[in-house]
């Protein structure tokens, strides 16, 4: 080992080993300035301010870093930060696409991700609340509000539109997205090769969608979450 005074802990060591196997060496530490950058990059998605700059650089203590870390776990833009590839995962838009493009009122369940980011809320939680949670017994407005990743669908306003076709075209991205962010399977690739026909999957996706909360047909002007008025007010919620 050509620089063994450079790893931090164990992993490191592994890391090194491999550089030096390719020929490399590791890079130099990285200043103060671009450190706090990085990481208020990676964990707010925007640049650090001056000041936060400058009382970074003047905390001398041996935790500065890790303080900093905690600053900005804690901040209300690391669920804004972190919810932003989930919101793709699920298809969020605020439009129903299509010809018309009209105006959905979805904007509660993005609210509700960057909540629940910020609130840590457990993994388990968060999928189950999402896939199912107006299943829970005696579901709370907030467990209502996650299914909403199954209701980003486009949906069409065309006239003449024929509602079982489209009912059964939103049941298809439903399984698609699901297979997509939960099963690493790529379900519109198996649809198109089986004409159509899904093999069989299971799951709460089979409930018919007119029966959900909120559910809007093709000619339809009712919100896609309007169904939560029909739900529990918020209580105590499941951790």
């Amino acid at each position: 080992m050509k620089h063994p005074a450079w790893p931090r802990n164990a992993i490191d060591r592994f890391v090194l080993a491999r550089l030096e196997a390719e020929g490399l060496t590791p890079s130099p530490v990285a200043k103060k300035e671009r450190l706090i950058r990085r990481v208020t990059f990676d964990l707010t998605g925007l640049p650090p301010a001056l000041a936060e700059i400058d009382a970074f650089l003047a905390d001398c203590r041996p935790d500065a870093y890790e303080r900093l870390v905690d600053r900005l776990l804690a901040s209300p833009r690391f669920g804004e930060r972190m919810a932003v590839d989930w919101l793709d995962v699920a298809r969020y838009a605020d439009t129903h696409g299509y010809q018309a493009d009209v105006y959905r009122a979805t904007w509660p369940w993005r609210d509700w991700v960057v909540k629940a980011f910020n609130a840590n809320l457990s993994f388990d939680t968060f999928i189950t609340w999402q896939l199912a949670g107006d299943l829970l017994p005696n579901p709370t407005r907030e467990e209502v509000l996650a299914t909403a990743f199954n209701r980003h669908h486009r949906q069409t306003k065309e006239g003449g539109s024929i509602e079982e076709a489209w009912r059964t075209e939103y049941v298809a991205d439903r399984t698609i997205t699901f297979g997509a962010a939960f099963l690493e399977a790529q379900r519109r690739e198996q649809r198109r090769a089986s004409h159509g026909q899904f093999r069989p999957v299971r799951t709460v996706l089979d409930r018919p969608l007119d029966q959900d909360p909120g559910f809007e047909g093709p000619g339809g002007d009712t919100p896609s979450l309007a169904g939560l008025n029909r739900c529990r007010q918020p209580g105590v919620t499941r951790s």
